[in-house]
């Protein structure tokens, strides 16, 4: 429970990580973000638990350990690619997303010491950017709406806005108010 609730509310991926930020875009519809949402749903789990369970079998026993990422690479691509053809076909319509799937797999398989906690770390990376893309919109949306001078809206007070959202979820990592730190 505990690593859901710090994968997903914590440190949200697309918070503490930064992974997707770059990629929240306004301009996609619903129907094309429930499918990408299924993709990922069905590929960031798979690969990460192919891919743990590749390294810890095969990897760690011959001192590769520092492959893993290569071998991360080589899995998502084809696990990737299958899925992206089986909704082309069935949907007709692209759900293409790489780099937030991809790095959703590498933070699952390199923060885990077992198969459960790949599991639960994937599936909460990919809930935890679905569950902060309706703040982020929100945000763009009301800092458009109360803008002084439409012509100068930019981005930058949007990530302004997330970097105080960050600071307050780190906020309760303070060492100082940590119990035992103070004689």
């Amino acid at each position: 429970m505990n690593n859901i609730l710090y994968y997903t509310v914590l440190s949200a991926t697309i918070l503490l990580y930064c992974i997707g930020l770059n990629r929240v875009e306004l301009s996609k519809s619903y129907k094309d973000m429930f499918l990408t949402a299924v993709k990922m749903y069905i590929i960031v789990p798979s690969t990460a638990v192919f891919s743990w369970i590749f390294v810890a079998k095969v990897l760690v026993p011959l001192g590769l350990e520092t492959l893993y990422p290569f071998i991360a690479v080589l899995l998502f691509i084809a696990v990737s690619v299958f899925f992206e053809a089986l909704i082309r076909i069935t949907a007709g319509q692209s759900a293409a997303e790489y780099s937030i799937s991809f790095l959703c797999v590498l933070i699952a398989t390199h923060e885990s010491c077992t198969l459960l906690e790949v599991l639960l770390i994937s599936l909460s990376c990919v809930t935890s950017y679905y569950l902060i893309l309706p703040l982020i919109f929100s945000l763009r949306r009301h800092l458009k709406f109360f803008c002084i001078v439409k012509d100068s809206y930019s981005d930058g007070l949007v990530y302004i806005s997330i970097a105080v959202i960050i600071l307050a979820m780190s906020a309760w990592n303070i060492s100082w108010l940590n119990p035992g730190v103070l004689p």
